[in-house]
């Protein structure tokens, strides 16, 4: 499920602000559904006032409610600190199937923090 809703308030000129929400449901990373990536909420806030010459300044507020991962992957890798690998490598134990795919795990991405952008443009 993917939802996505704002709202904005303003005129031409005079003071203006935007509240935007996009929402990543859960989804399957793998076809077995062992693996699902997490919901992800993200709240975007604009505050600001445009001067009837053209130039506007604004507040942006990025991330205000940020809960999940920008991007989730499932797939695997196979790193030395990994007890599988000592089974592959130097001396193949384990299945050769097993060594090809590695370990399966979850790599990510995270919404990025807090940020704060302020912005002065003008139009000619």
């Amino acid at each position: 499920m993917i939802a996505s809703a704002g709202v904005t308030l303003g005129e031409k000129t005079g003071p203006f602000g935007e509240l935007r929400w996009r929402y990543l449901g859960p989804t399957p990373l793998t076809e077995d559904n062992a693996f699902r990536s997490p919901a992800t909420n993200v709240v975007n806030g604009r505050i600001g006032y445009r001067f009837d010459n053209g130039w506007s300044v604004h507040l942006d507020l990025l991330n205000l409610s940020a809960a999940g991962n920008q991007i989730t992957y499932a797939y695997g890798s196979l790193i030395k600190t990994d007890n599988l690998f000592k089974l592959c490598y130097p001396v193949q134990t384990a299945p050769a199937a097993v060594c090809r795919n590695g370990v399966m795990d979850y790599v990510l991405h995270p919404v990025e923090p807090l940020a704060i952008r302020l912005t002065l443009a003008g139009q000619f």
